[in-house]
């Protein structure tokens, strides 16, 4: 018996042993990936920034070799080498194409190159090692993420197609050398010898000392289980107790006060500035908050994402909970986080929920409904009992088939401004419902319930087919209209959309507004519905910019023609100067790339002209226009 436990350990050994070494490749490969993945985006950000470095309308149809003396390119290029001397950059340039040939009109320089003079990349120098990726990126549009060798050494670089304000074409190239790359394989591999090593050293110990092995080997199992069930408890990013925790201690104490708590418009701090720095911002609300919870009866938890939650311990009055949260809630909201030299502040909504069964599902509706009823805390009363919500959505539901049956789903248009040429340029189609009374009810009113019972796909078709309609007998208009994930996911929708376009005379009248909030699985198959809708003419616009989850390399990718700023950011621009920058950096980020940009629920004359003072495009809300049935009777 002893013999064949001896046989099974030193298979488990193996197995296990073959099973780390697979995870530790695997994890090379994630490591190096990410590491890749991080490079592009800092090529990406650093490339961007060198229209700015470079003079005014620096780029050019007329460009020639005299347009600047020895002097002054070197001026140039000691101004790109001190912008990439803050970052892991090696190069940052830009070139020009001329009878198929490419030529550096900038470029920044080593320490060593600028002291000794010598291969420096003047004004018109030709690019000799120049392969085509720069042809084809020239041709394409899209940006070129590759490695490269060249007698400057070997890079991670990045080549991108940017128009200049005369629409002269012209490459950015950002360059990252890749010897860390080879730490980073060190490194793993290194981790899988420490690790063999040991192995066989137990190995070899198992032969001499038997069952005292196995006893210290379940010993360290017995550890680790305790060791995984922490970890199962516990929060990655925060060490926080997580839900799981949560739950189990709701368990226990049945009678407990909860407040769940949620940061609004968190998702706008990762789309600016990255994931880093909202995990950076969580992490240091969560030393905040653990600085301000002084009363030792409340413990604080991490859910999901920027969501967090603090549970009574110990016997405590409702009222004073309440107090406690509150300070907590104006102490956390009145501290500057500094993170990569932005300065944040945030702002929350509270759910809470107190001596009630179910507290974490109550308190999570009490939430819902403190945003919804924009208060800071809302405590869960009966009367949100789900039971009464799931009635009225089953009414809701019966009103929209009745609305379908008796073609009572239209649109309703509301006019865009266009600053350029002083007029109305466009109408969006905004979808309205006719109850069996007569009253007219927004989208609000029913959309969401339309997603839950799969109706919104023919509410959709029924809004394009009114669309198209309305376009053929006004072609002198131009009108807007809105597609969700959902269309676009659906292969028999999306056909059918794609079709219609197709075979559809006005389909140069339409532009498609894509909601920016709407979660893509595939971005390869948004990237390839626009592509075809472009096809036939239709210009397409990234919708409530600003409020979603999408990054500004994927807008790239993308090939929109406009960018709609959400109306959340644009309400706060006169009162809130953290707004005011979020929407000057998208408006610089759309005139790189040749977008204009359209700000929504402009409401009054101030906005309007603070909007223009930044330099918007066009201008949408109820100043300009309200929503009406008839769009000729539109006017500004």
């Amino acid at each position: 018996m002893q013999h064949y436990r001896n046989i099974f350990f030193f298979l488990g050994i193996l197995l296990y042993f073959l099973l780390f070494s697979g995870y530790i490749v695997y994890s090379y490969s994630e490591k190096k990936d990410e590491i890749i993945k991080n490079v592009d985006k800092e090529l990406y950000y650093a490339a961007i920034n060198l229209p700015l470095l470079l003079p005014e309308g620096f780029h050019h149809k007329a460009m020639k070799p005299q347009d600047y003396t020895k002097k002054e390119s070197l001026q140039h290029i000691k101004k790109l080498s001190q912008f990439v001397a803050t970052t892991r950059l090696q190069y940052l340039y830009a070139l020009i194409e001329k009878e198929g040939k490419f030529y550096f009109t900038a470029s920044s320089a080593t320490p060593k190159e600028l002291e000794s003079g010598k291969d420096l990349s003047d004004y018109f120098n030709c690019y000799e090692e120049a392969d085509g990726r720069y042809a084809k990126v020239m041709q394409t549009g899209h940006p070129d993420y590759s490695n490269l060798k060249d007698h400057w050494g070997e890079f991670r670089t990045l080549s991108m197609k940017l128009i200049a304000e005369d629409g002269t074409p012209y490459i950015i190239g950002a360059d990252i050398n890749l010897d860390f790359l080879d730490d980073a394989f060190n490194e793993a591999w290194g981790s899988l010898l420490l690790f063999i090593f040991p192995i066989i050293i137990l190995m070899l110990i198992y032969l001499f000392v038997g069952v005292y092995f196995h006893l210290r080997l379940e010993k360290i199992v017995r550890n680790r289980t305790r060791e995984i069930e922490l970890y199962n408890l516990t929060d990655t990013l925060t060490g926080l107790p997580n839900r799981k925790s949560l739950e189990q201690d709701i368990k226990q104490n049945s009678h407990i006060h909860l407040a769940v708590m949620n940061v609004d418009g968190f998702q706008v701090v990762n789309d600016l500035y990255g994931n880093l720095v909202g995990d950076q911002l969580i992490e240091d609300m969560t030393r905040a908050l653990g600085f301000f919870i002084k009363d030792e009866n409340l413990k604080l938890y991490k859910l999901h994402a920027d969501e967090f939650a603090f549970a009574t311990t110990k016997e405590m009055r409702q009222f004073d909970f309440l107090l406690l949260i509150e300070r907590i809630i104006a102490q956390l909201e009145e501290k500057v986080f500094s993170i990569d030299g932005n300065s944040m502040s945030v702002v929350v909504s509270v759910g809470a929920a107190s001596m009630v069964d179910s507290p974490l599902i109550n308190a999570t509706i009490a939430l819902k409904e403190a945003r919804k009823l924009h208060k800071k805390i809302y405590l869960y009363e009966s009367h949100l009992d789900v039971a009464a919500e799931v009635a009225r959505n089953q009414e809701v539901i019966a009103q929209i088939h009745d609305a379908i049956k008796h073609e009572r789903i239209f649109p309703y248009f509301q006019p865009i401004y266009s600053i350029e040429s002083a007029s109305i340029v466009k109408y969006e189609s905004l979808m309205r419902m006719e109850l069996s009374d007569g009253s007219i009810v927004a989208p609000g009113y029913f959309l969401e319930i339309s997603h839950q019972a799969k109706l919104y796909p023919k509410l959709s078709l029924i809004m394009l087919e009114a669309i198209l309609e309305r376009a053929e007998s006004h072609p002198e208009m131009s009108f807007s209209f809105n597609l969700s994930a959902i269309d676009i996911e659906d292969i028999v929708m999306a056909e059918y959309i794609l079709r219609t376009l197709k075979s559809s005379p006005v389909a140069k009248q339409l532009t498609l507004e894509i909601l920016e909030t709407e979660g893509f699985h595939s971005y390869k198959t948004l990237a390839m519905f626009i592509a075809e809708v472009k096809s036939y003419g239709v210009t397409v616009a990234i919708d409530d910019f600003g409020s979603g989850y999408s990054n500004f390399a994927e807008i790239v990718e993308l090939n929109v023609d406009y960018l709609k700023i959400d109306g959340s950011l644009v309400k706060q621009i006169t009162t809130d100067s953290h707004y005011e920058h979020i929407i000057m950096a998208i408006i610089k980020f759309a005139k790189s790339l040749g977008l204009q940009t359209i700000a929504e629920f402009v409401e009054d004359e101030v906005l309007a002209n603070k909007l223009i003072e930044m330099g918007v495009d066009m201008l949408q809300g109820y100043y300009i226009g309200r929503p009406a049935e008839r769009c000729e009777q539109q006017t500004f």
